[in-house]
């Protein structure tokens, strides 16, 4: 007796499988976020897709049918991880440049965390509707969907690492991202010994292939991408001694060889405003967003190369200027690049009334009155002095500003040469912006 043709899914069947996915994605999805659009389109596309490739039966294969299916439902997931991957690159460039690796990681996180749950979705979906009959399919979106869920977890932890200033936890837990989508082949090769009947046609195989390469870029993060748009800056600087020190966070913006930086002055556009201006209060001094210029000093350059440089950006928009210095050792893994060129800050502008002030020279810093407790997160401001090196500078920079040891000092700015007291024992609140007067209510 001939075995009856294969049956499409019955409409039940449809009904039931088009509510699950949309509730499991739903449970991962805001509403409000881009995900919203890909969970209202997924259980109409299961009905639509699962009732087409039905009726295809049974002029293809049941496993063609149901390798169809899964590669359909799969491609919400791809177009919300390439619309997501958009978002990320985009929001990148409003990063503050000082928070650079923060923002990569930040962005990349938020951008993620739908992915698993639309992916999810379609392998249940595909399960619901064709049982063993399409294991292969349902095995490679959920795979993929563990893939996306385990690549957030490491993009999480290596954020939490951040924070807390261990870069070499965060070079770890950044490992996972490249590996997410390599899920996939092992969840298809499961997928494969438990269907039946297994897949003969080349129709399936190609389906099959199709869906494993939209779950693989629907799985993947999009950190190259945003990696991409926060301009990676520090270049390798050959044949340029830097200070050294240990991984730590970048900034995104590009850096210079001194004194190989010509005329720097005519490199930037001059601003308007009048050079070390005050900025307003001590909350926003804080936290401004500046435009960062990046320079790669010799360690061993002494008072004259650290004031050339800071000169050089006198009359410009440029407020902040980062000593790039070099890991040893390096870190690796995917933001091994950027955790190699660990940056040391200073503002350029002038410090608010509140700034705690210390001496610094070569025996280190003298803070006068009381210096500012781990923890305090205050506002910091450095006379140098004749003698102080560019490495001492970049180690006491990093220290002041270190999330390790519950940074003392929100933010640090050293008083240019031009504004340096020739009276090294003058009142050093002279060179702080005058207090704010509060606004009379009458």
């Amino acid at each position: 007796m001939d075995a009856p043709p294969p049956s499409p899914p019955a409409p039940a069947r449809l009904a039931v499988a088009a509510v699950t996915a949309g509730a499991v994605a739903a449970l991962g999805v805001s509403l409000e976020g881009p995900g919203a659009s890909h969970v209202l389109l997924l259980p109409l596309l299961v009905v639509s897709g699962g009732w087409l490739c039905g009726r295809l039966l049974p002029r293809v294969s049941v496993a063609s049918a149901a390798a169809l299916t899964a590669a359909l439902v799969a491609v919400p997931a791809a177009t919300l991880r390439l619309w997501v991957g958009l978002t990320a690159a985009d929001a990148s460039g409003t990063v503050e440049p000082s928070a650079a690796l923060h923002g990569l990681l930040t962005v990349t996180r938020r951008a993620t965390g739908e992915l698993a749950p639309v992916l999810a979705a379609g392998a249940v979906a595909t399960a619901l509707l064709w049982g063993r009959r399409g294991a292969a399919g349902a095995a490679i979106l959920a795979a993929a969907a563990a893939g996306a869920a385990a690549a957030r977890g490491g993009l999480v932890a290596a954020l939490e690492a951040l924070n807390v200033g261990d870069m070499a936890g965060t070079a770890r837990w950044s490992l996972l991202v490249p590996w997410a989508a390599a899920l996939v082949l092992p969840g298809a090769l499961v997928g494969l010994a438990w269907q039946r009947p297994r897949p003969r046609s080349v129709g399936a195989a190609i389906a099959l292939i199709v869906t494993a390469g939209l779950a693989a870029f629907a799985a993947s993060p999009p950190l190259r991408a945003v990696e991409a748009g926060l301009r990676a800056g520090p270049a390798a600087l050959p044949g340029v001694a830097l200070p050294t020190g240990e991984a730590g966070a970048p900034v995104a913006a590009q850096a210079f060889a001194w004194p190989d930086l010509p005329e720097p002055a005519a490199t930037f556009v001059e601003a308007e405003t009048p050079p070390w201006s005050c900025v307003g209060s001590l909350r926003k001094w804080k936290r401004r967003p500046r435009l960062t210029a990046a320079i790669g000093l010799p360690p061993d350059g002494d008072l004259a190369v650290i004031d050339a440089a800071i000169d050089s950006l006198s009359g410009t928009h440029m407020a902040r200027l980062a000593l790039v210095g070099r890991a040893d050792p390096a870190p690796s893994g995917p933001i091994g690049p950027w955790l190699a060129w660990p940056a040391a800050s200073m503002l350029l502008d002038r410090p608010p009334h509140e700034a705690q002030w210390a001496r610094f020279g070569p025996a280190g810093l003298a803070w006068i009155g009381s210096a500012p407790a781990p923890g305090d997160r205050a506002a910091c401001a450095l006379l140098l002095q004749p003698g102080v090196t560019v490495q001492q500078l970049y180690d006491t920079l990093r220290g002041l500003q270190d999330a390790r040891i519950h940074a003392p000092c929100a933010a640090v700015a050293v008083v240019p040469s031009r504004w340096r007291p020739a009276d090294p024992t003058a009142d050093l609140s002279s060179l702080a912006c005058p207090p704010r007067r509060r606004r009379s209510r009458h």
